[in-house]
Formats: C-alpha cells, sequence, structure tokens
C-alpha cells in the first residue's frame, strides 16, 4: 500500500520539516566547499553566456554497485611490457608496448592465445600512438621518427615509413579515409600520407598554421583538430584539404584528444582541466576543472567521457550532458597503475595500465563474456 501524506499523524510533520531542513544546509555547505567547477563560456552565434557553479567533485553520483565486473590480466599472460596506447580493430584488441617495441593482438570473440608482434620487420621502438582503418594499423616510433603499418587481418607488417626529413618524431596520427595525417612534435610540422601507398602527400609548416609541439589529432565534421602541447592551443583544419580554418587558443598545455561527430574534449594534465570544443562551431563550449587530476587518454562511449589519471592511478567517468562526475574509479579492485591507454568494444572499457604491465577490463553487470586468456 502506498503513502498517503494527508494520512500522516499531525506531530510527525514539524520533525520532518527539521529533518529536510537540516539536509538542505548540509547540501548547500557541500556545494560550497567543492572543489570542482565548470565555466560556460560564450557561443560563437550567441550572446556572452557565462557562469560558474560548483560541480559534484567528490562521491560518485550513482553507486558502483553490480554496475561493474572487473577482471584484471597480468602481464604474463598477455606478454606486456609497459603497455601504452590501445584500440580495437577487426574484433581483435592491439595493444602497443613500449617496452622492447611490440604489439600484442588478442582476439576479442575468441579463446585463442593472444600474439605477440615483433622483430625487426616491424621496426617498433619508442612507440607513441596508433590509430586503426578497416584492415590497417599505423603507430608511431617517435624514437626512431617512422611509422609502421599493419595488417589487422593477419597481424603482418606492410610496411615501414622511414628514413624521410619530414617526419621528425611523430608524436599522433588520425586517419580520414584516404588521409593519414602525422603530427610531428619536433618538426612543429603535419604531414599528410597517402593511407594507401605511405607515400607523402604534403607537408604543412608555418605561421599559418600555428602548430607548437603539436602532440594530439581528432577528426570530426570534417575537421582536422590538432593540439598544441607548446602554446595550449587547438589548429582547426579541413580534414580533407588540409587547409588552415581557425587556432583556438587557451586549452592550457595540452596532451590527448577525443571526439565524437559533433564535439571535441581535450585534456590538460599541466591545468588538470578538460575542454569542450564544439566541432560545428569551433568555439569552446566549457571547461571542467579540478574533477580529474592529471587528465590523460580519454575515450567517449555512450554518452560518457571516460578520463584516465596517470597520477591518481584512477579513472574517471564524467557525464558529458551535465559535465558532471558519475564515478571515480580508483583502488585495488580496479588494479590501475598509470593508466595510459583506453578502448571500449560491446560495451567492455579496456585501460592500459603502464607500470602493473597488465590491462583492466570493465564489463557492465550483465554484459557479455569475454574470453579470458
Amino acid at each position: 500500500m502506498g503513502y498517503s501524506p494527508k494520512h500522516a499523524a499531525p506531530t510527525a510533520q514539524p520533525a520532518r520539516r527539521r529533518l529536510r531542513t537540516i539536509i538542505l544546509v548540509v547540501c548547500a555547505f557541500a556545494l560550497l566547499g567543492a572543489g570542482a567547477t565548470f565555466e560556460m563560456l560564450p557561443a560563437r552565434h550567441g550572446g556572452a553566456r557565462c557562469a560558474r557553479t560548483p560541480c559534484d567533485a567528490g562521491s560518485p553520483a550513482r553507486s558502483l554497485g553490480p554496475a561493474l565486473r572487473v577482471v584484471i590480466d597480468a602481464g604474463r599472460a598477455f606478454d606486456l611490457h609497459r603497455p601504452v596506447a590501445i584500440a580495437v580493430a577487426n574484433r581483435h584488441l592491439w595493444i602497443v608496448n613500449s617496452a622492447g617495441g611490440s604489439v600484442t593482438e588478442l582476439g576479442l570473440t575468441s579463446a585463442g592465445r593472444p600474439v605477440v608482434l615483433a622483430g625487426p620487420k616491424y621496426g617498433l621502438g619508442g612507440l607513441a600512438a596508433l590509430t586503426v582503418g578497416r584492415y590497417q594499423l599505423w603507430i608511431t616510433n617517435v624514437m626512431a621518427n617512422s611509422i609502421t603499418e599493419m595488417s589487422t587481418m593477419s597481424g603482418s607488417p606492410i610496411r615501414i615509413i622511414s628514413g624521410h626529413s619530414w617526419l621528425a618524431a611523430p608524436k599522433a596520427l588520425v586517419l580520414f579515409g584516404t588521409h593519414l595525417w602525422v603530427a610531428n612534435s619536433a618538426g612543429n610540422s603535419l604531414a599528410e600520407v597517402n593511407a594507401a601507398t605511405g607515400a607523402l602527400t604534403a607537408i604543412f609548416r608555418g605561421n599559418r598554421y600555428g602548430f607548437d609541439r603539436p602532440c594530439a589529432l581528432a577528426v570530426s565534421h570534417r575537421r582536422l583538430w590538432v593540439a598544441n602541447a607548446g602554446d595550449g592551443s587547438v589548429t582547426e583544419m579541413d580534414a580533407a584539404t588540409g587547409a588552415p580554418i581557425a587556432t583556438l587558443p587557451g586549452v592550457g598545455q595540452p596532451g590527448y584528444e577525443v571526439a565524437d561527430d559533433t564535439t571535441l574534449w581535450v585534456s590538460s594534465a599541466k591545468t588538470n582541466s578538460l575542454t569542450e570544443i564544439s566541432t560545428v562551431t569551433g568555439q569552446r563550449l566549457r571547461i571542467l576543472r579540478g574533477l580529474v587530476e592529471s587528465p590523460a587518454a580519454m575515450v567517449l562511449d555512450a554518452g560518457d567521457l571516460w578520463v584516465a589519471s596517470v597520477s591518481a592511478n584512477a579513472v574517471a567517468e564524467i557525464d558529458t550532458v551535465t559535465g558532471k562526475l558519475v564515478r571515480f574509479l580508483v583502488g585495488p579492485r580496479y588494479g590501475f597503475a598509470a593508466p595510459a591507454g583506453m578502448a571500449t568494444y560491446g560495451g567492455a572499457l579496456w585501460v592500459t595500465d603502464l607500470t602493473a604491465n597488465a590491462v583492466t577490463e570493465l564489463l557492465p553487470a550483465g554484459g557479455p563474456p569475454v574470453a579470458r586468456h
């Protein structure tokens, strides 16, 4: 039977009011004391709309409870050696190992043993980033000034792009159609490579592009977004032609980018901030501060932004609509140890643990089982 307030005893009402008053006062003080804030920034075609309001900086908005099932796979099973980048292609998980120069390939829909791809024919070393296409993946070798292209069907090497002056500490790369874009951190340049042949199509450098130690790349809304670690800016370019469009300053000291069809997120470990940019208008939407300590790698999934914190050995889940912290995953239960890379597949979140030589897999409760190795 449901409860109806009009049938309550008269003496119960004052006590309830006092309880509500106490709760409201406590909540007000908690909000005033929260350290995290977000800033709403003016839209390009709208009026100046600025506000600063408290955000949830502490406890998760919903209980973990059975929401996640966690499995930790140690490096012994995966043959992992300081894993950094991770991606999913052709229903396989590809894990880049920064120590020893190798890639671990794991089938996500089979019970086969993981395969370690290494040796001179791959030319792997000083690895920094990877990007995937339909049947290929590309890995930057920042110390060797080269790029390794591999088949996601067989794991065999396709080609090594090296020995070119236009490759100077390639820090990031992203694929757009047949355009493979490569950010050269040391050369303050951007190279456009034909993804089918590996040949250089064009090189972009100079003041008109505003490159300053380009460190991250993303494509959204047919635009190429280049994060510059040197001056804290993002360069917007046409993803098909490389024509410069605009340079957006004031994003801290960017390190990582992630984008969907309309939005770009840029993390800055120096300022402990996450900047959201509209890839339709090219304007900042908001800056989230203090939610994640030293934010690094990110991934978007089902309306949530997952952010790795290397210094806190944690992963944060942020609601992209409200900009509020949903939960903060930290502690031995998750096994995070310098989380460096993230990928999603079938509702699961995969996180590389750099110093533990491990990968943490987080599955939604009731999700499909994944073969263990």
